[in-house]
Formats: structure tokens, C-alpha cells, sequence
């Protein structure tokens, strides 16, 4: 529902506080997560807590809250769509020391990101 709802501008702050509580309600330590589950857990669609947070993120820059939407997406692992988000709020060089912090760590590599940095930097090669 907070993805439809995130589709209007009047339903919209009403699909942020879902998603807002449904990542704190996930993302806390307290029940485990043998407690979260119960009989009818088959039933119900839920998200990871990396999709959970990258959904946040999205609405939060869909809603124009660029800002929070960096936090969110530097939260989920999402260095590409943090570096975007950024971007848009006109701060490229801090874009570009996110992605080469990314490009640091070799887990965290992607071609996606070599990209990201290629489109900050306006290096072809």
C-alpha cells in the first residue's frame, strides 16, 4: 500500500510514515526474528531490510527530501543511487568522493559504480 500511496502527492507523507515504520519496526533488535514470523508468515509478502530501505529512500526522493534520501540509500548499500541523489542536490564533488569510497573497498566495485564515476567525472575512458 505505501508504494501506491507514494504515488500521489496528497497520499504521499502518508506512505512515508508507513515506510518509515515498518523499517524501524524491521529493523530493530528486539523480537528476533524466530518471534517475527508467525504461523500465516507464508501469506504475507515482506520485504528484506535492503529493499525496505531502498523503497524509503526512493519515496524520500520522489517527495524531494534528496537529502534523507542519500541517508537512506548510503544506509541500504546503495552507493550508485546515494551518488545520484547527490548529485541532484547539485553537490558533485561529494558524489564523487562517495563512489571512489565505494570503488575503494572491492566487494563493493561495480561497473555500475566505474560508470557512476564516469558520468561524475567526464572521463570517457
Amino acid at each position: 500500500r505505501a508504494a501506491l500511496d507514494a504515488l500521489s502527492k496528497r497520499r504521499r507523507p502518508r506512505s512515508l510514515a508507513q515506510l518509515e515504520s515498518l523499517q524501524a519496526a524491521v529493523s530493530g533488535p528486539e523480537p528476533g526474528p524466530e518471534h517475527r514470523t508467525g504461523a500465516l508468515f507464508w501469506c504475507v509478502a515482506v520485504p528484506s531490510r535492503v529493499e525496505l530501505a531502498l523503497d524509503y529512500g526512493r519515496a524520500l526522493a520522489g517527495a524531494g527530501l534528496l537529502a534523507d534520501a542519500v541517508r537512506a540509500f548510503e544506509a541500504a548499500g546503495a552507493e550508485e543511487e546515494a551518488a545520484a541523489a547527490l548529485r541532484a542536490t547539485g553537490d558533485k564533488d561529494g558524489a564523487e568522493a562517495l563512489v571512489r569510497r565505494a570503488l575503494a573497498d572491492p566487494e563493493s566495485a561495480t561497473p555500475n559504480l566505474h560508470c557512476a564515476l564516469g558520468d561524475l567525472t567526464g572521463d570517457l575512458a
